[in-house]
C-alpha cells in the first residue's frame, strides 16, 4: 500500500496514472495469454478432427446385398454417396456360385474419401451359412491382398443376417479385418412372416428366412460370439411390406443395448428394396459411419 501523507496532488496523479498503466498492462497480458491459449486449443481440435477424418477415410466400407440381390442392389446408393462426395466406390467383388472371387478395381491408400467395396454373390439364393462362408473368403482376401486391417460393414435384408453370422464366426480371428461399425437395413432377425413371400420365392435361403428357423435361432444362441464393442445401426421402415419393424429390430436379441442405435423410417412410400434407394437412409448411414 502506498502512503500518500505528505505527497502533493501532482505526485498523487502520477502515482495513480502509473497504477492504472500497470493494471492495463497486466490486463493486456492476461488477454494475450487467453487468446494464445484459445488459438492453440482451436488448432489442436481442428487437427484432431482432421486426423479422425483421415482415419475414417482409411477404413473401407463393405456392402453385402440380400436374398436375390445383384450388382444393382446397392448400385444407386453408392452412386449417390459418390455424387455427394461422401465416399468413393473403388472395388466391386464378384463371387461365383462355386466361390471363385473376381476383383474389379483397387483400393487407393492415398484417397481422402472413404473407400466403398461392393460384394456381388452369383449364388444369391444360398443359405445364410453358405453365403457367410463366401463372405469370409472375400474378407480374408481383402486383408491379405490389400492389407486392410479394419472395415465397416453394411448389409441389406438377408445381407445383414449373413454379415452377423460372419461376425460371430470370425470374431477375434486375426486373419480377417476388424469390423469397426456395422449397419443393417431392413434385416429380418425374426424372419419373414408373410406367407405369400415364401410361396413365390425359391432357394435354400427361404428355409433360413422363416420365423423360428434354425439359422435365426443360432444367431441368437451365438450372441456371445458377436464382437462385444462393435457399434451397430439397425434401420427399419414402416413401409416395408416384407420385413416387419419388430423383425428388423429383433437384432436387440444379439447386440447389447449400449452398442445399438435404431432408426425407423416412417414413410409408407418406401418399401423393402426402397430402403436402399432413398436419401433418408443415405444420410442416416453416412452420419453413423463417418460423422
Amino acid at each position: 500500500m502506498i502512503n500518500t501523507s505528505g505527497i502533493k496532488g501532482e505526485q498523487l496523479l502520477m502515482i495513480s496514472n502509473l497504477t492504472r498503466k500497470k493494471a492495463l498492462s497486466v490486463g493486456a497480458l492476461l488477454l494475450l495469454t487467453f487468446s494464445l491459449t484459445y488459438i492453440t486449443l482451436k488448432s489442436q481440435i481442428a487437427e484432431s478432427k482432421e486426423n479422425s477424418s483421415e482415419v475414417s477415410a482409411n477404413i473401407p466400407t463393405v456392402f453385402v446385398h440380400g436374398y436375390k440381390g445383384t450388382y444393382n442392389s446397392f448400385k444407386t446408393m453408392l452412386y449417390r454417396f459418390e455424387e455427394n462426395n461422401w465416399a468413393k466406390r473403388e472395388l466391386v467383388v464378384y463371387v461365383s456360385a462355386d466361390g471363385e472371387i473376381t476383383w474389379r478395381g483397387t483400393l487407393s491408400p492415398s484417397s481422402k474419401l472413404p473407400s466403398l467395396v461392393q460384394i456381388v454373390f452369383e449364388k444369391n439364393k444360398a443359405s445364410i451359412s453358405e453365403t457367410s462362408s463366401h463372405l469370409q473368403s472375400v474378407m480374408m482376401e481383402l486383408k491379405s491382398k490389400y492389407n486392410v486391417g479394419q472395415v465397416n460393414l453394411v448389409g441389406h435384408s438377408m445381407g445383414g443376417l449373413v454379415s452377423t453370422n460372419y461376425l460371430q464366426q470370425t470374431n477375434g480371428n486375426l486373419q480377417y479385418p476388424e469390423t469397426v461399425k456395422f449397419a443393417v437395413i431392413g434385416s429380418p432377425f425374426d424372419g419373414i412372416a408373410k406367407e405369400s413371400y415364401h410361396r413365390v420365392n425359391t432357394g435354400e435361403a427361404l428355409i433360413d428366412l422363416r420365423p423360428e428357423s434354425e439359422a435365426l435361432k443360432n444367431l441368437v444362441v451365438n450372441r456371445e460370439q458377436f464382437p462385444a464393442d462393435l457399434e451397430v445401426l439397425a434401420i427399419a421402415g414402416t413401409g416395408d411390406q416384407v420385413v416387419e419393424v419388430e423383425s428388423a429390430f429383433a437384432i436387440q436379441k444379439i447386440v447389447p443395448e449400449s452398442n445399438l442405435e435404431m432408426s425407423l423410417i416412417e414413410d409408407m412410400q418406401i418399401d423393402h428394396s426402397g430402403l436402399h434407394e432413398t436419401e433418408k437412409v443415405d444420410k442416416i448411414v453416412k452420419k453413423f459411419l463417418w460423422n
